[in-house]
């Protein structure tokens, strides 16, 4: 009987230990954010999440901090953008069998598994199910075959990337070959190589943004900060501990990124179409002075060489055009309209204000609050406010993560992330839609 007790004094606490730390991959809460994107389908628009969900199996606190131990699992949330709706779960498992998300063509979320059995593949955005395997992909590109760079999940982004800018699928062979996928034929061409990410940077917010072009907005002042325009003209309205969130959508950036890169060609284009149309009329003005002698209005040669020596400054400067639209798009107001800026700031001083996000419109050439929305239980600084705050208790299992922050448009809804909440509001009243804990 003894030796029966003492079995149990040993097998209880290990018991206890046990479920204190135990978290379902499924149903637990999330404790980072990996990536996040929005899907705008047919059916709908959706909110994808990547997410971690850590599990300790052990913690200890004393004067030197708190220390945590234990191993993560991964997995995809579908949301729907307007309403909040846990749509579909799918748990991937462990870093190494995680599925590394590449993109969204419109039609197919490309991801990449190091799992050889799937390997590269698309998957339907709402239900996550596989509609593209990697064995079309090598039946359709028979030198595939056996072929493809097969690395772990966790050197899966330097082998295997999706390209917004063109709407091409990069992946890499064996022998190093960089090819680009297209989504429709599922067929691949050579490229020189790795094209860059439209999101150069993952900052969430900033005090200076572009607006488009060389226009830009920034914020002025402590604590409390007013809008500056490219002219220096300021706001009235003054904002606590105001940023100015950035566009972080992908597909948004890529459409941006696009219309700069067209506008410059074309900008070209337009001169080079002018300099021949004179140099048809006169073909002379080939020949340098000798056209100022042929030609008696001189007005004429002067515009011609003028609009020459722009285009040859135009076409040397080309080189740096893809380096200076990636520093733009690192930093675009959300939703990508130079009417419109979208503003994260404190309603107070305390550890524990919550965030405040106001929709700032351009009115007679000034900026204007539309609306001001509060989250509630989402603190502006998440470290100090939880501290302060009962919600502790919410996040007292795994090892959370809070200073993952993102923001996107989609249609008539703002969605946010941030401290491992999402969030909508209707872009149009301001109005909070919804509110989750990921």
């Amino acid at each position: 009987m003894k030796n029966a007790s003492g079995f149990a004094l040993v097998v209880v606490p290990a018991l206890i230990l046990s479920s204190c730390f135990f978290k379902s991959d499924e149903t637990g809460s999330a404790d980072n954010v990996k990536e996040t994107m929005i899907c705008h389908t047919p059916k709908g628009d959706y909110l994808i999440t990547h997410e971690e969900i850590f599990h300790a199996t052990s913690k200890s606190s004393g004067s030197s901090g708190t220390f945590i131990s234990g191993y993560a699992d991964y997995r995809f949330t579908v949301r729907e953008l307007q309403s909040g709706r846990l749509v579909k779960r799918l748990v991937t498992g462990d870093r190494s069998e995680d599925i590394l998300p590449l993109g969204y063509d419109g039609t197919r979320l490309w991801c990449y598994s190091a799992d050889k059995e799937i390997g590269l593949h698309g998957r339907d955005p709402i239900t996550l199910l596989v509609t593209v395997t990697q064995a079309q992909i090598t039946a359709a590109n028979p030198s595939l075959a056996h072929n493809l760079s097969a690395p772990a999940a966790t050197e899966a982004g330097k082998m295997y990337s999706y390209d917004y800018f063109s709407g091409r699928v990069i992946l890499t062979d064996l022998q190093g070959n960089i090819l680009a996928l297209d989504p429709a034929t599922l067929r691949t061409t050579s490229i020189p190589k790795m094209p860059e990410s439209p999101v150069h940077f993952h900052n969430a917010s900033s005090t200076s943004a572009y607006r488009w072009g060389k226009e830009t907005i920034s914020l002025v002042g402590e604590p409390r900060r007013k809008i500056e325009l490219s002219g220096g003209r300021t706001s009235r309205e003054s904002y606590l501990n105001a940023a100015l969130l950035l566009e972080q959508g992908s597909d948004h950036l890529a459409e941006v990124g696009n219309r700069m890169k067209g506008g410059n060609q074309d900008a070209r284009a337009d001169l080079r179409r002018q300099c021949d149309s004179l140099k048809l009329l006169y073909p002379v003005l080939s020949e340098g002075r000798r056209a100022y002698a042929s030609i008696r209005d001189a007005d004429i040669p002067n515009h011609y060489y003028e609009k020459a020596r722009m285009l040859e400054r135009l076409t040397e400067d080309s080189v740096h055009d893809d380096d200076r639209t990636l520093d733009h798009l690192s930093s675009m107001v959300l939703g990508c309209d130079s009417t419109t800026a979208y503003i994260l700031h404190s309603g107070n001083l305390t550890d524990t204000s919550n965030i405040l996000i106001s929709r700032i419109g351009l009115k007679n050439g000034e900026y204007v609050t539309l609306w001001t929305t509060r989250v509630p239980n989402i603190f502006f600084d998440p470290s100090k406010g939880i501290r302060k705050n009962s919600l502790g208790d919410v996040f007292k299992s795994g090892n959370p993560h809070f200073d993952y922050e993102w923001y996107g448009v989609e249609g008539n809804v703002l969605v946010g992330i941030k401290m491992l909440f999402a969030f909508g509001i209707d872009i149009l009243t301001g109005k909070l839609l919804w509110r989750e804990q990921l």
